[in-house]
């Protein structure tokens, strides 16, 4: 992980007023921290929920606090979940416990200051992945969870069809998510060929699924680092973010 993201983090939880530690199940592992908005909004703030793709070793759950100061600070709440390693077989652990901890934080969102109607997922390379996954149906009504409970989804830089996948599917074969999701998708620069086509593909089905999409042309130079890094800052990917979830940029 790129330092400076830890860096961030790491000064954002000393100053910043958070919850850690948050049980959404019953293992030790099954823990997120939250990041509650700088200002309590009456009816409930926006929560963007950011998976970490850390099964694979690139992103810890802590390390979402780098983007905690900039959207906290225009009304979201965040909340980074931690999950049990991935093993050895498809996703195996870590996409069960995404989806325990959304229908937990979807469950809790009130008594966080949170809007349940505005839960958003974020996930970057695998932990995009993730997201994508957590986008799709068929799966909410066995987490006690609403068809489609969530407004929308941040996929940076996702990688929807990686090696080794089976025997989950991956989100380029299932059912595109629900025409009520908002999607924003960027890819990046360090992603190949082949990497961009499947997120252009997938983002083109939510398209015509009658989802609204969002998609930024990726930075020079980019990669899945630089993405977050520029979540957390006022530049133009922020800014869809905000904008997705009615909050204002500025």
């Amino acid at each position: 992980m790129d330092a400076r993201i830890r860096a961030r983090a790491v000064e954002a939880l000393a100053v910043l007023p958070h919850r850690a530690g948050l049980a959404y199940g019953p293992g030790p592992a099954q823990r997120l921290t939250f990041l509650p908005p700088a200002s309590p909004a009456a009816d409930g703030a926006p929560l963007l929920l950011a998976v970490p793709g850390d099964a694979w070793g690139w992103l810890r759950a802590e390390d979402f606090a780098c983007l905690a100061p900039y959207l906290t600070a225009r009304g979201f709440a965040l909340a980074a979940l931690q999950h049990r390693p991935a093993g050895g077989s498809g996703l195996g652990h870590a996409l069960h416990d995404a989806r325990l901890g959304l229908a937990w934080l979807h469950g809790q969102a009130a008594s966080l200051g949170g809007d349940p109607s505005r839960l958003f997922v974020l996930g970057a390379g695998r932990g995009g992945l993730i997201a994508a996954l957590l986008a799709a149906g068929g799966w909410p009504a066995a987490f006690g969870l609403p068809p489609a409970p969530l407004a929308g989804a941040v996929l940076l830089a996702a990688e929807l069809a990686p090696q080794g996948l089976p025997p989950q599917p991956s989100p380029l074969q299932l059912p595109p998510p629900p025409a009520s999701l908002r999607l924003l998708v960027v890819s990046s620069e360090a992603c190949d060929a082949a990497h961009r086509r499947q997120m252009h593909d997938y983002a083109a089905r939510a398209a015509l699924a009658g989802c609204a999409l969002t998609t930024l042309a990726p930075p020079p130079g980019s990669d899945p680092v630089r993405l977050l890094l520029e979540l957390g800052a006022p530049t133009p990917l922020s800014a869809a973010l905000l904008t997705m979830a009615g909050l204002s940029p500025g």
